[in-house]
């Protein structure tokens, strides 16, 4: 074998193992990623179950999603998720154009100052949470933040899914919205399964 038909052999065997490794780091990264979308949408309620809670608002009052008969987009944050400071202006227009039967609640995993300061520029009708002991967070098993969950008026979970772009914001929000308007239309699930 002549030195230039060797250089090539050898050459050719480098870019094929160069290939395996290319395919086998693929594969590796990709089962990661993969991995971890599934992790975050497993996080949070069942969907179609019925989340009869009652929570402390930053300002004293106990507030009962059953009882407040109206759908609702409920975004999980933290202090220092950055995530949850790009979505906060999408939350304030929504807020702010909300004429329909759906509430915007918070539930800030820092202390009530910090919800506070989370929510201080945010339309009034925006309910917070602070949720020091992250007893909510653990109860529904989110993990992450921003992470957003859609209940109807009868406080059954009808979606939830990680809200790290203000597009999947409004998307939640519009599902909350659809929600809240064949609401209106059905009767209490509770009170027809009890009949």
């Amino acid at each position: 074998m002549t030195p230039g038909l060797m250089s090539h052999i050898a050459l050719w065997v480098l870019v094929g193992i160069l290939y395996v490794a290319v395919l086998m780091l693929y594969r590796h990264f990709g089962h990661q990623l993969l991995s971890e979308q599934e992790r975050q949408n497993a996080q949070g309620p069942m969907v179609d179950e019925l989340a009869e809670v009652v929570v402390e608002t930053i300002d004293g009052r106990n507030y009962s999603f059953s009882e407040a008969r109206r759908s609702h987009l409920i975004v999980f944050t933290s202090p220092k998720c950055r995530a949850c400071t790009r979505i906060k202006p999408v939350l304030g227009s929504l807020a702010a154009g909300e004429s329909s039967g759906t509430a915007i609640m918070i539930v800030h995993s820092g202390d009530t100052g910090s919800a506070r300061s989370y929510v201080e520029n945010l339309p009034a009708n925006v309910l917070a949470v602070a949720d020091v002991a992250r007893d909510l967070f653990r109860h529904w098993q989110v993990r992450s933040t921003p992470f957003c969950v859609v209940m109807d008026g009868n406080a059954v979970v009808r979606m939830k899914g990680v809200g790290t772009s203000e597009k999947r914001v409004r998307s939640l929000f519009d599902a909350a919205e659809k929600t809240a308007h064949s609401d209106s239309r059905k009767p209490d699930a509770r009170r027809a399964a009890s009949a």
